[in-house]
């Protein structure tokens, strides 16, 4: 099952949410797991929890009273309820043919792995031989009520030893047994969610799961057990099938590492499928890639002739569908795929489902056996030379441990780091972007922590050309000490590894900006510390901002594009920033300098729509870009900003600081959300050379200003309502005032829950 959430349904004993029978089975993918909340259990839907007067099916009814009267239930210590959103039936009730049952637990949502979203704890526990489903009325044994029984438990949900459990990578796996076995529970599991954080950011993080997910389960009921979901077999939440894998440091294993690309191939190749006690049912000689082509990421575009147009070869780089390739007879020989990290970009478009930097989930895999291979390794890191195997055979995918047999569903592949320190220039709003050509100055630190003007050395951002392969490499380039100069060995744009003359702490200052992109506001500075160790060794150097703290995704240093954002609102809620209105249009004309002139091969008009998508979507508003004409010049900015009635636009032209100290530009509204009038006020905004929040004003005196409230930051533009006709003519300004203060349209709108189509963009345009 895809991303899905399931609240406000309700079960009459277990599980309201969601419920595993006794052979059931449950996995959750770090990129899409069961959002759950908000569930609850309540016997009285049940109709057979009252007594009957015929004492022959009274005896056995699933009320409360008559379950407290059976000793081996616990007496008053039992209940006839238990986990509001999740519970799992221990196996014994099916224990002729089932021994033990499982579920992967998890404290996130796929919304943000970066995060704990729910704290879970007990409600309730199912007795051992409660089966949640057999009882007298569904073909249970005469006479007792065990399907539905369980003992009074709360408070922090523990393991089988009775100790808090411990979410190792934001998973807890649920072990279920009944002979003993120390390490599983001896009983069913029980358990209720609660999500965490203020109001506020419970509020957000509901509405976050409810957009973005594929499956929304709400308003469902059931007898039993099950409120929204229930199985007695296995079920994985995400879309079949899936591969996890992780990036790590070879000297530690538990670091993650972000920024590695890969190479997935598959080819045709023989599979063995097998049932659920490992006995081979079936070989197929099958070819892997997308399991449903409806779904995303799907194959790259082709020409009637099967080979890949311009917009499939530019997907295929981007890491966002499968190549297909094909023999005379039109039999597929290879498919492929490159895989990007996500770390938690929202901007991310690909397969990784995993926000975790370092951490690989792809899902939608047809059964097949696939290449993997290193194209790119984390910033100061080398590649693996390897190439690994995993196999897909109707199920989550299995990891060849080097025995030529696929044993494991998850592998750590690990990464031995370069000699030197090493970074990397990001896009502060769309990260996974490398930004290229800056300069640093990299100065060794005295006791007081000055810098030593003797060891004060720069840094250029060197490139290979790979269009010449006789060029010389950045690899090969040395320290020049008498120059002051530290060689950047690193040939992609955007990376850095230096190789420092001596130990020491080092501070580093950008002093060359990346073209197009702001200046470091401030005193902005990181720092390094390399010992005699880390220079004639394979060490990771932390990269460390001016406070601290160690620099994030794999030592990425962010630069921001000069940006300006805004909000529409109506003006009966003009300071309300969440009363937003959805679908302008808008002009935007400048840079204009001191004196409102233009600037020669600078200043463009372009246009900018509200675009709208939800979290989650394989084509969010966050990934778009500008369009520009044949001369690089901006003719259309792309909104960033995921919601609706909420503007970002990036690629602004900054100042140079010198010449001039800041831009102006000027923004015009063209067409105004549904029922509401255009404005005709032409409103302007700053650039300066560093980066800064930008402030977006109407002239003195314009009937419709700009609302800066309630932070001071907001920059809130209002729009009036329609009128259906207006019996005046005059001036725009009038005709303003009078929308003011005349009468508003109320319109009412009911929604209900509804099922996303998985393959459905979730990216609109206005």
């Amino acid at each position: 099952m895809a991303k899905a959430v399931a609240t406000e349904n309700v079960a009459g004993h277990f599980g309201g949410g969601f419920w595993l029978c006794p052979s059931g089975n449950g996995e959750a993918s770090k990129g899409g797991n069961i959002a759950l909340y908000s569930n609850k259990t309540n016997p009285s839907i049940d109709a057979n929890t009252t007594p009957s007067d015929d004492d022959k099916e009274s005896k056995h009814s699933n009320d409360l009273a008559t379950i407290q009267k059976n000793k081996n239930y616990g007496g008053q210590n039992a209940v006839n309820q238990g986990g509001d959103d999740f519970a799992i039936m221990n196996p014994y009730s099916k224990r002729d043919h089932v021994s033990t049952n499982t579920f992967q637990l998890m404290d996130t949502w796929f919304t943000d792995r970066t995060e704990k979203a729910v704290t879970w704890s007990w409600d309730g526990q199912p007795i051992k031989e409660a089966s949640g489903f057999g009882d007298y009325w569904q073909g249970g044994a005469p006479g007792y009520n065990e399907a539905v029984a369980a003992t009074k438990k709360t408070g922090d949900f523990t393991d089988p030893q009775g100790n808090p459990v411990n979410f190792d990578s934001d998973m807890y796996m649920i072990r279920l047994g009944y002979s003993g076995q120390t390490d599983m529970y001896q009983t069913g599991v029980a358990l209720k969610a609660t999500v965490t954080g203020t109001e506020a950011e419970v509020a957000a993080k509901k509405t976050g799961a409810m957009q973005s997910a594929a499956v929304r389960m709400t308003g469902n009921q059931a007898r039993l057990s099950g409120g929204a979901f229930g199985t007695n077999g296995r079920v994985l939440f995400s879309t079949p099938y899936t591969a996890s894998w992780s990036k790590v440091d070879s000297k530690d294993s538990s670091k993650e590492l972000a920024g590695a690309e890969w190479q997935i191939t598959t080819k045709p190749a023989e599979v063995q499928f097998k049932d659920a006690d490992g006995k081979v049912t079936k070989t197929e000689t099958v070819t892997g890639g997308p399991l449903n082509e409806d779904f995303y990421p799907t194959l790259c575009a082709t020409d009637d002739k099967g080979a890949l147009t311009e917009a499939g070869k530019t997907a295929y780089e981007a890491g966002t569908c499968w190549k297909q390739e094909t023999d005379a007879d039109g039999n597929v020989t290879q498919r492929s795929a490159i895989v990007k990290d996500n770390a938690g970009d929202e901007s991310y478009v690909g397969f990784d489902n995993n926000p975790d930097g370092g951490g690989f989930d792809i899902n939608n895999l047809a059964s097949g056996v696939y290449q993997v291979t290193e194209r790119k390794a984390p910033t100061g890191y080398s590649p693996s030379t390897e190439t690994y195997t995993f196999t897909v055979a109707d199920a989550q995918a299995q990891w060849d441990n080097g025995t030529g047999k696929p044993t494991t569903t998850d592998k750590a592949i690990g990464n031995t780091p370069l000699p030197g320190v090493s970074w990397k220039k990001i896009d502060a709003d769309q990260t996974s972007t490398e930004v290229g050509r800056s300069g640093w100055t990299v100065a060794l630190l005295d006791s007081k922590g000055d810098p030593i003007a003797d060891e004060t050395y720069t840094v250029d951002d060197c490139v290979d050309d790979t269009t010449n392969t006789a060029a010389a490499k950045c690899a090969d380039d040395k320290n020049d000490l008498t120059k002051k100069t530290l060689a950047d060995t690193d040939g992609s744009a955007g990376e850095f590894t230096i190789q420092p003359p001596t130990a020491g702490t080092y501070r580093m200052q950008e002093t060359t900006t990346p073209n197009g992109y702001w200046k470091p506001a401030g005193n902005v500075y990181y720092t390094f510390t390399v010992t005699d160790a880390d220079l004639n060794g394979n060490t990771d150097v932390p990269i460390k901002d001016k406070d601290g703290n160690t620099v994030g995704n794999g030592y990425g240093i962010p630069n921001t594009q000069p940006q300006a954002s805004w909000s529409k609102v109506p003006v009966d809620k003009k300071d309300d920033p969440s009363a937003l209105l959805t679908g302008s249009t808008w002009q935007v004309y400048g840079p204009l300098n001191a004196d409102g002139k233009e600037i020669a091969g600078k200043t463009t008009t372009a246009t900018v729509k509200d675009c709208e998508s939800e979290s989650g979507a394989p084509d969010p508003c966050a990934s778009h870009t500008n369009t520009k004409d044949a001369a690089g010049k901006i003719t259309a900015y792309a909104d960033v900003d995921n919601a609706g009635g909420k503007f970002k636009i990036l690629g602004l032209t900054p100042p140079d600081g010198t010449t001039h100290q800041t831009y102006t530009y000027q923004l015009t509204e063209i067409n105004a959300p549904d029922g509401y009038v255009a404005s005709k006020t032409t409103y302007s905004f700053k650039i300066p050379a560093a980066a800064t929040h930008v402030l977006i004003d109407a002239p003195t005196g314009a009937s419709l200003p700009v609302s800066h409230k309630p932070s001071g930051n907001e920059n809130l533009i209002p729009n009036v309502r329609a009128v259906a006709s207006l019996p005046l003519t005059g001036g725009t300004t009038a005709r303003e005032w009078l929308l003011i203060g005349g009468a508003f349209a109320a319109v009412a709108a009911a929604t209900g829950f509804g099922i996303n189509e998985y393959r459905k963009r979730r990216s609109t345009m206005a």
